[in-house]
Formats: structure tokens, C-alpha cells, sequence
């Protein structure tokens, strides 16, 4: 894959990503349907879209608290010649507040492989690196 900018409609799907992300009532089916495949490498782990959203669920319950943000200037593409396959990542700067009232802040580069499925596109892999 070489470095380009990201497919038509990957960098606004990441934005609406982490919009959703900050907001419990956006997390539920139809949201991971829209942005997940059918099939994901979820964190290095081969899941249905079903288990990814069982483990989603299972985080905003111990972080019912949460904004997350893109660090401006900080997404990256790589996508492969024809566009069917592209790595975007990005920069995502987090708060947190959990149930106990711990208080998490920090970075991390967030990576999704989006790959036309179902009429659109939507992420085949995710993974992150803690900055």
C-alpha cells in the first residue's frame, strides 16, 4: 500500500466515529453495523460484528464517561492501487471517567482498515497504540 489521502468518506467515517464514541446511546447494533464489516480484526482477534459489539458494550459500562477527539493534522492513509483497501489512522485524544470516578486521559493512534462491504465502506480491522 502506498501513502495516500484516505478514500472518499474514510476520514469523515473516523469523525463520526469518535462522535459516536462520546455518546452511550450512539453505541448500540445499528451503529457498529454501519461501521463494521461483517467480520473484523478486532485487536488481533478475528470477531463477528456481534462480539465487537458485545466488547464495546462491556467498555463504555467501565467508562460510562468518555470524549474523544481527533488530534488536528495527525490522520495518515495508506490505501492499495484500485482504493478497495485502505489503512487510515489517526491521532485520538481521550478523557475518560470511569465508574468508580477514576479519571483516564491520554493518546492514542488509532488504525482501521476500511474495505468496501454491504454497498459502503467499513472497517475490516482496528487496532490502537497507546502514545
Amino acid at each position: 500500500m502506498a501513502q495516500t489521502a484516505p478514500a472518499p468518506g474514510d476520514e469523515t467515517a473516523i469523525q463520526s466515529y469518535l462522535a459516536m464514541w462520546s455518546r452511550d446511546s450512539d453505541i448500540n447494533a445499528a451503529s457498529v453495523d454501519r461501521f463494521y464489516a461483517p467480520e473484523v480484526d478486532y485487536y488481533g482477534k478475528h470477531l463477528s460484528r456481534a462480539a465487537v459489539l458485545a466488547d464495546k458494550l462491556r467498555y463504555i459500562r467501565g467508562w460510562p464517561q468518555r470524549r474523544y477527539t481527533e488530534v488536528p493534522g495527525s490522520i495518515r492513509a495508506r490505501c492499495n492501487a484500485d482504493r478497495s483497501r485502505c489503512r487510515v489512522s489517526i491521532v485520538m485524544a481521550w478523557r475518560r471517567v470511569g465508574r468508580s470516578a477514576n479519571v483516564s486521559v491520554g493518546r492514542a493512534r488509532m488504525t482501521f482498515d476500511f474495505v468496501p462491504v454491504e454497498g459502503s465502506r467499513k472497517i475490516a480491522r482496528e487496532s490502537a497504540h497507546i502514545l
